[in-house]
Formats: C-alpha cells, structure tokens, sequence
C-alpha cells in the first residue's frame, strides 16, 4: 500500500558534511559583479549611438574618430602610467624588509608583468588617429588633462586599482570591441578612405585590412584569444597578492572607470550636436555674408 508523502518528508536531508568555508571570489568576478549596474548602461549608450557614425547617418568616418579620440585618453594614459612603473621597479634596488614594503614590492611585481606582449594598445591608437580625419579636439582638452593626472595620481598612490583599468579597458575589446569592429565593417571602403587622397590601392583593402581599425584588431591567426587567455592567467597570480581593501578599492576603480566612460559618451553627444548645428549654420552664414557683400557692393555702386 503507497503512503503519502508528509511535509517533513520531503524537508531536504540534513547532510553530515560541515558546509564549506566561504570563497573570496576571483577579481574578475568581483570586479563584473561590481559594474554590472554601469556595464548595462554603457553598452546601450554604445550600442544606440554607433549608428550615427556609419552610412548613412555619416559619410565619412569622423564621428568614429571623434569617439575614438574621446576614449583613446583613458587607454593612453593608463599604459602610460604602467609603463613609469615598469621603469621604476628596473631601477630599484630596495632590500626593505618590512611587511608591507615587502607586499608592495610583491604588488608591483606581479602588475609590471600583468600585460602580455601584443595586448598594449598606445601605438595602434596613434596610428589610427594619425590616419583618421584630423579633429578639433578644444572642448575636450579640459576632460584630457583631467583623466591623464587622475590615472596617474591613482597610480602613483595606489597601483594595484590599475588591475580594475586592465580588466575593464581590454575586456572592452574582445568582447563588445569585436561587434564594433563588425559594425565598422559593414561601411564601404570609400567611407574610410573619403578624407583623404587615397589611391586605388588602399580602396582596394578589405575594410578590416585598412588604416584606422588596427586598435580593434590583433596579430596572430587567433584575433587575440591567446593574448586574452594568457592575461587572464597572468591576471589570476595576484590573487594571492592583493588585500582585502586593495580589493575593494579596485572595485571601486571599476566603477569610477565606468562612471568615467559614461560621461564621456555624454560628452561627445554634445559635442556631436554642437558641430552638427555648426554645419548647418555655415552654409547659411555664407549665403548671408555673400548677400550683404552683393548689397553692400550695389549700394556703394548706385
């Protein structure tokens, strides 16, 4: 005869084994956990504005630059910054033998050798802005020099929030760097070329082969996947290394970095707005000044 299942009955067993100790869990991890709230709004502020700097909305690529240039200042300032350090720790000697001048040494250690050959982006994005249009940049030199001294005072003051750059920046590119790229893709190679005086030559080029995409782009038949995998492994070392606040301030790193990208898109939507005016206006300002010279000129005549 079946019997009926009671409440108690289908309570889970109580299991002997002691639960499990808790986990800190890995950088990335955290760091994602962290900028979830950020990470959505951007890739929408992204996603809904790269439209306009492609046909038909633009016929040339002077947004992307314009965009390019605006993020390039993060990017440039925080390899930079890891750069200084890398010099620096060449040239220390210090045997310290206190905890936390040992520690930092550690920090420092672990950070200079952080990024794999091939992953630093300065001299791509300088050789795409080189090759892109040439912008009027004057509203954002403010916003430059305030990101390059605050990247630099951070990582003066506290190297380790460089991880929270590295992670954030770079991961950017191989995951929503790469539907960019495919959306860059799309336009004809005479919307890369328009600006210039390019020869058939360069018209010719497959538009992921042409100057001005080689910061979206990496060497090697892998498109990056071994250069990602490796800095997740190099990243993973310093698990070990880093303290519970240095954890904490690198998450708070990561969401200022977010907060910091935002404004920046917000920046440039004004900014796209203001030249947009500026070209409607100018054909009218010169129609008005060809006017007023004819009747100046016909006034001054009769």
């Amino acid at each position: 005869m079946a019997t009926t299942a009671t409440a108690t009955d289908l309570l889970p067993t109580p299991s002997v084994t002691p639960p499990p100790l808790a986990v800190t869990p890995e950088l990335p991890v955290q760091i994602n956990t962290a900028t979830r709230k950020h990470h959505l709004e951007l890739n929408r502020l992204i996603i809904d504005r790269l439209p306009l700097a492609l046909p038909p909305s633009a016929n040339g690529p002077k947004v992307y630059a314009l965009g390019l240039a605006a993020f390039a200042q993060i990017y440039l300032a925080f390899e930079q910054a890891f750069d200084d350090l890398e010099r620096s720790q060449n040239r220390s000697a210090t045997t310290e033998a206190d905890e936390e001048a040992a520690h930092q040494r550690d920090v420092k250690a672990w950070l200079v050798n952080l990024r794999p050959p091939g992953l630093k982006r300065s001299s791509r994005i300088k050789r795409d802005l080189q090759y892109l249009p040439e912008l009027d940049r004057s509203n954002f030199s403010g916003l430059d020099n305030e990101i390059n001294s605050h990247i630099h005072e951070l990582a003066a003051e506290k190297p380790h929030v460089l991880v929270a750059y590295t992670w954030v920046m770079y991961m950017a590119i191989f995951s929503g760097g790469r539907w960019i790229r495919s959306q860059l893709a799309g336009a004809q190679p005479e919307f890369w070329t328009s600006h210039t005086n390019a020869g058939p030559a360069l018209a010719e080029k497959t538009p992921l082969s042409m100057p001005g995409f080689s910061f979206l782009s990496f060497n090697g038949d892998e498109d990056g996947e071994d250069i990602k995998v490796e800095y997740k492994k190099r990243l993973a070392l310093g698990e070990h290394i880093v303290s519970d606040q240095e954890r904490e301030e690198i998450m708070q790193a990561a969401q200022e970095l977010f907060e910091r990208c935002i404004s920046i898109v917000h920046k440039l939507d004004e900014e796209v707005r203001k030249q947009e005016m500026i070209s409607r206006l100018l054909p009218l300002a010169l129609v008005t000044a060809v006017v007023t010279f004819a009747l100046a000129y016909y006034s001054y005549r009769h």
